[in-house]
């Protein structure tokens, strides 16, 4: 029966206008009279509610109500909500009903074959049950084993393969069908099987006696994996839309697109998107524009990357930058559920919700919340800033796995800023990776793993026992709290915040000097000790106290070329009073001296040194003399000096060489690698103080220097101090001054020195 509307039959399609349309259940206008959910659907394979909405120009709002509807807003700013069911919707595309679809083509091969039976494919009408385009493969099966055959039809049929033997003619029909085919009457069978490659075999049994699998059997299999076709349990279907063709119309609407309940298809297409998945399984594609996607519940699959992205980063004339850095600046947020996200250029923002989601930012400066659970985030090209929220994360700053090739150092990297990526792994036991370019990487709370890849990263573990990898580059390395374990990698690395249970190996490679910082790593009011390895002097073990010199643990190091340790309450110096820290001195404090006991302090300075300053200028870098290293447990604690401070040695060897049994050496020529090295801390302050005459002084237990004006030293504390200086002692300005302010010892040249070592 014909259901007819004014003389024109119903076409199973509501169209809308090319005006502004409200299409929605009582919508009436369209041409042939078919509506929203009226049970009038009539195409192939559309259950009575499944609308085809046509919205045309204009600002439409269209409500698609029950069913599986296909929704196509067409141009203008459109408002759609899909609601119930699985819908597919186009925020800019129409809809062409009458185009027809490219016929699909399966191959048919004959792995098996009797005399005489030929061998027919054939299609089968969805709604009549008949036979249809029945082609012949081949009149003897057995002549063309192991060839293939091409069978064409349209999406939407069902097909099936049959065989004409000298008993009569079969159809396949499914799995495990009984048919009555021999003139004795006997009961044979059709066997169907799938194949691990895709394929779907048949095979026809005994058409021409008793028994299995016999000389007489024909087995045929069909190539489904590239074809588009299901099979079902009864025949072999293609799977595909109502035929009809899309209509890109070229516009760019600022939609409004809501799937409501359902596994919804939504298309954002061009312009600025609001798109809401709704509930259940979506996929949607925001297309250009700068979109705002809600997957809702349910297990998404959102792309929002649009036709042509291209990076802000751009390097002519081999990497051409983006012309417009703000025009797909997308917001996602997955929703509940296990989602899958990806998006384009420009600055996105992502929040993954609760689920384990799959995060991938694709190009530019993207900003990323994994959410609640275990995801698996990509940071993409691009400085990101990601946060991987709660559960056991997996975070890639860069490009992901397997694209470490695509690194390239800062030496030679055209673009060393398109990598400067800041991640914090958030709750539990995150996997990081920082890739390319100078990254910062913070753990936070749990055991994590964390990789800074290549140029120089700054590496945080945060509380838990953590695994930190510097990789190649200059990098500085964080235990935070927790038995941590930290390896530098390549170059020079800084490692600081290290505390009782962690261990620390500065690996070798590269241009190596690693420095192990201790600086803040004693107890509160407590202490540390550093005993180097007597055999090699870049391991040792750090013993740290509490403020009652009871030992809370130890640190194991290894190849760490510089060791600066923790300096505070810092230097002791011996006065009437006791002893005081050096920063603590001011002009009229009295200080215990070597030849003329108790003397006046006249000046102070101090001369800050910043890390950069100490760059490629070992004379300003300090030395480092370890407890002990002097002899006699001299110095009582670790002491830090400037390269040309001098230290007073006094025993035989001296007497023996130098007919002196006093002398002054600088530190920098004591240096030996065993108790006393020069290192490279992130800065320090030389701190002076002077008497009317060069006197020799109790430093931390040991006896050295204080200040002696002289060409060198006055150079190196500014014009202010150098000024006040003058002003105090006048005599100084002149030659003469300088050479009667006279050492309180004889100084040991370089080499001198090196006979005491």
């Amino acid at each position: 029966m014909t259901v007819t509307v004014d003389e024109q039959p119903l076409d199973g399609i509501v169209q809308g206008t090319d005006g502004n349309d409200l299409i929605d259940v009582n919508y009436t206008g369209d041409p042939h009279g078919d509506m929203i959910d009226n049970g009038d659907a009539i195409l192939p394979g559309e259950d009575p509610d499944d609308d085809i909405v046509l919205g045309f120009e204009g600002d439409d709002t269209i409500l698609s109500g029950l069913g599986n509807d296909d929704v196509y807003a067409g141009s203008g700013d459109d408002s759609v909500e899909g609601g119930v069911g699985d819908d597919l919707i186009y925020g800019d595309s129409d809809f062409d009903p009458t185009a027809g679809p490219e016929p699909i083509t399966v191959s048919i091969n004959i792995s098996n074959a009797a005399f005489e039976n030929e061998v027919f494919a054939y299609t089968i009408d969805p709604d009549t049950g008949e036979i249809t385009n029945v082609v012949t493969l081949t009149p003897n099966a057995h002549d063309n084993i192991g060839d293939s055959f091409e069978y064409t039809t349209t999406p939407g049929a069902t097909i099936g393969v049959g065989i004409v033997s000298p008993q009569g003619t079969f159809y396949s029909s499914g799995y495990g069908d009984n048919v009555d085919l021999n003139p004795d009457g006997l009961v044979h069978t059709t066997g169907v099987s799938e194949n691990p490659d895709g394929s779907i075999s048949i095979g026809f049994e005994d058409l021409n006696g008793l028994g299995d699998a016999d000389f007489d059997d024909v087995v045929v299999t069909i190539d489904l994996t590239n074809s588009g076709v299901t099979f079902d349990n009864a025949h072999y279907e293609y799977s595909s839309p109502v035929p009809g063709e899309v209509i890109d119309t070229g516009a760019n609407g600022n939609d409004t697109l809501n799937g409501g309940d359902g596994d919804d298809t939504i298309h954002g297409e061009g312009g600025d998107d609001l798109i809401d998945g709704g509930a259940d399984d979506d996929v949607i594609t925001g297309g250009d524009g700068s979109d705002t996607v809600l997957g809702g519940d349910g297990n998404d699959l959102i792309d929002t990357s649009g036709s042509e992205p291209a990076s802000d980063y751009g390097f002519e004339p081999y990497v051409p930058q983006d012309t417009d850095m703000e025009n797909d600046r997308d917001s996602v947020d997955g929703g509940a559920g296990n989602d899958t996200i990806s998006t384009g250029d420009d600055r996105d923002t992502i929040t993954g919700g609760t689920g384990e989601d799959s995060i991938d930012g694709g190009l530019d400066d993207d900003i990323i919340d994994g959410g609640a659970d275990n995801d698996s985030i990509i940071g993409g090209h691009g400085a990101d800033d990601i946060d991987g929220g709660t559960g056991n994360d997996t975070i890639w700053g860069g490009l992901g796995s397997g694209t470490d090739d695509l690194n390239i150092i800062d030496a030679s990297d055209p673009r060393p800023d398109n990598g400067l990526d800041t991640i914090h792994g958030g709750e539990g036991h995150d996997v990081i990776y920082g890739q390319d370019d100078d990254d910062i990487l913070y753990g936070d709370a749990g055991n994590d793993t964390i990789d800074g890849g290549i140029d120089e990263d700054s590496i945080y573990g945060g509380e838990g026992d953590d695994s930190l990898l510097g990789g190649q580059g200059d990098d500085l390395i964080d235990g935070g709290a927790g038995n941590d374990r930290m390896f530098g990698g390549d170059d020079r690395d800084t490692f600081v915040n290290v505390n009782a249970g962690d261990y620390v190996d500065g690996n070798e490679g590269g241009d190596d000097y690693d420095t192990l910082d201790l600086s803040g790593s004693a107890p509160e009011n407590g202490s540390l000790h550093v005993t180097y390895d007597p055999n090699n002097a870049e391991n040792g073990v750090v013993e740290f106290f509490d403020e009652n010199g009871i030992s809370t643990g130890t640190m194991e190091f290894f190849n760490i070329e510089n060791v600066i340790p923790c300096f505070t309450p810092g230097t002791l110096i011996a006065t009437p009073k006791g002893e005081r820290r050096v920063e603590e001195l001011q002009v009229g404090d009295r200080v215990i001296t070597r030849d003329n006991g108790i003397q006046e302090i006249r000046w102070t300075g101090a001369k800050p040194i910043s890390w950069q300053e100490m760059q490629g200028a070992n004379h300003l870098k300090p030395i480092l003399i370890t407890a002990g290293s002097l002899g006699n447990g001299l110095p009582e604690r670790d002491m830090m000096v400037s390269p040309n401070h001098r230290i007073l040695v006094a025993n035989d060897r001296t007497a023996l060489y130098f007919d002196e049994r006093e002398v002054l050496a600088a530190a920098k020529h004591l240096v030996n690698n065993k108790g006393i090295f020069q290192v490279e801390p992130r800065g320090t302050t030389y701190l002076h103080f002077m008497f009317d005459n060069h006197e020799v002084v109790l430093s931390d237990g040991a006896w050295t220097e204080s200040f002696q004006p002289g060409d060198h030293s006055l150079k190196g504390i500014g014009n202010a101090q150098r000024n006040e200086l003058f002003e105090l002692f006048p005599e100084l300005e002149t030659r003469e001054g300088l050479e009667g302010f006279s050492a309180a010892r004889r100084t040991l040249k370089k080499h001198e020195a090196e006979l005491l070592k």
